[in-house]
């Protein structure tokens, strides 16, 4: 295309290359991506490639990254985007050993402000991970946010099921999927949420939840076990808020446990202080004190009769008062009685070592210890750790004020000698079963190098998008 020059390239990926490029007729710096020349006759790449710069073309958000142009030349099939200067989350978090909770927040506020945008108007990303969010520094520990790589986002537009939501199989990075992505190509924005879930998660212990050789591996730990509770040090304990909750909740099983939408989680990360969220006021505020202001007036009285008048209208208001009180006594009493009733009684839950997913009778998170709840009526509250033994309890009136779950280590005395052994049966189980059920079968990916330059748009070999049939 006459219009525009590449200058240099800023990164190769799986799909394509990606070149700094300079728009001639604007007069203004462009990066431009080239689908792979290999791809050109593969029909669901051409399709994917198509897609991301439909979807953003829909898009308009200051934390999105914007398209400007689409076509094909004799290069190939190309995208024009804004060319952005800065690094990407992943190279972020490589870097450093731990991330102040401030700027987590504001990072995450501006990823989770983008997915409310591209989800009301029905796109949902599907891939949301550190290496597809480009941080532009603005001063120190201060950075803008852009959303990238919308290839494998999911459209529910009417009128656009039919073209752009017929992939078969299923797509995403394992480490930043959904239980759900891995069983079902019908999701829904709740998926987004999980993956914001897993990248606060990894930013706050410093690893994802669940890792591993095996892709597959990856998604049946997503599915079936819970999720590893925080290990977090005790400086950064008092200042991470609520950070921790907010993460679970992300990073329920259920999308219908998670939060309701984009929009509520941004509230929730709004509302964060870095005031510890398990600190609660126990038992009764201290009372305020006001005084009033009283004064003494040694007035006489000019007459015995003013004196009088005195003396009789004191004992005319104290007769009423009087008269007030104790034909209200009772019913005040009985109210004072029904709110007494009313009020539920708080029971704090801790537990050894602290920092402890408790979850409630249906496996909903109740919140990470300490914590305290109230006893309305029954409820039952369990606490499962890998590798100690499941603790659980019954809350009712009977309950002490204070319940501590103290963890004890299964006996692995039998299973240590044939661990390895184990590992691998269960490996065997899984490819078995999947196969048998035919769940998931991975396609061969091409392989590629990455090129030495700008990290705009460069994709994460480490973290490719899978695509399974």
């Amino acid at each position: 295309d006459a219009r525009y020059r590449l200058d240099s390239v800023l990164g190769v990926g799986g799909m394509g290359t990606v070149y700094k490029g300079y728009h001639l007729r604007m007069e203004r710096e462009v990066a431009v991506k080239i689908l792979a020349p290999h791809y050109s006759q593969n029909p669901q790449m051409i399709r994917r490639f198509k897609r991301e710069g439909l979807v953003i073309s829909k898009l308009s958000h200051p934390n999105i990254v914007t398209v400007f142009d689409y076509g094909e030349s004799s290069e190939g099939l190309y995208l024009v985007m804004e060319y952005l200067q800065g690094l990407t989350l992943r190279e972020f978090l490589d870097d450093r050993d731990r991330v102040a909770p401030s700027v987590i927040v504001g990072l995450i506020k501006q990823v989770v402000g983008a997915l409310e945008h591209s989800h009301a108007v029905g796109i949902i990303h599907r891939d949301i991970k550190p290496a597809n969010i480009f941080l532009m520094p603005n001063g120190d520990d201060v950075y803008s946010v852009k959303l990238l790589d919308f290839g494998v986002a999911k459209l529910k537009v009417p009128g656009d099921e039919h073209t752009m939501t017929q992939v078969s199989g299923v797509l995403g990075t394992p480490k930043y999927m959904a239980p759900e992505q891995a069983r079902t190509a019908e999701v829904n924005m709740s998926v987004d949420l999980y993956s914001v879930g897993i990248i606060l998660y990894e930013m706050l212990a410093g690893r994802v939840p669940f890792d591993g050789d095996h892709p597959l591996g990856i998604l049946m730990d997503h599915q079936n076990k819970p999720v590893p509770s925080l290990d977090l040090s005790v400086d950064l304990k008092s200042h991470v808020g609520a950070l921790p909750q907010i993460a679970f909740q992300c990073l329920e099983k259920k999308p219908r446990h998670r939060y309701e939408s984009a929009g509520r989680l941004l509230e929730a990360l709004q509302d964060w202080t870095d005031e510890p969220a398990s600190v609660l006021f126990f038992g009764a505020s201290p009372a305020s004190e006001s005084g009033g202001h009283s004064s003494s007036q040694n007035q006489q009285p000019r007459t015995r009769w003013s004196l009088v008048f005195s003396i009789l209208a004191i004992a005319f208001i104290s007769g009423a008062l009087w008269f007030q009180s104790t034909n209200k006594g009772q019913s005040e009493t009985e109210n004072d009685s029904l709110k007494a009733r009313k009020a539920p009684r708080m029971v704090e839950v801790k537990s050894t070592p602290s920092a402890k997913v408790i979850r409630l009778s249906d496996n909903k998170m109740l919140g990470v210890t300490p914590l305290q709840t109230p006893v309305d009526e029954s409820e039952r509250l369990s606490l499962q750790e890998q590798g100690f033994a499941p603790l659980e309890v019954i809350l009712n009136e009977s309950t002490p004020p204070v319940i501590n779950f103290v963890l004890k280590k299964i006996d692995g005395q039998r299973n240590s000698v044939t661990r390895p052994q184990q590992r691998q049966k269960i490996e065997r189980v899984r490819s078995s079963e999947l196969e048998k059920n035919r769940l998931i079968k991975p396609k061969p990916q091409s392989d590629s190098k990455s090129s030495v330059g700008d990290s705009q748009f460069k994709e994460d070999v480490s973290e490719n998008p899978l695509e399974f049939e």
